[in-house]
């Protein structure tokens, strides 16, 4: 958890693009940020990202809530 209240995770992954080709032992993070439309969110990024770039996505329906 983080000093904002978001949760980062960390991992290795593996995905499959929809007009083919894929990905797989690709290390990965992704910060989730909680709340409702236009403010709940995350960013992601992996292996093949420059460095200090990211995706950055928020919700337009419900909410993310983050609990301990």
């Amino acid at each position: 958890m983080n000093a904002d209240g978001s949760v980062t995770v960390t991992g290795i992954g593996y995905g499959y693009f929809v007009g083919g080709g894929g990905f797989e032992n690709d290390s990965f993070f992704a910060t989730f940020r909680p709340g409702g439309p236009h403010v709940g969110g995350f960013d992601f990024a992996d292996a093949g990202f420059p460095a200090g770039l990211y995706d950055t996505e928020s919700i337009t329906h419900g909410a993310i809530t983050i609990t301990r």
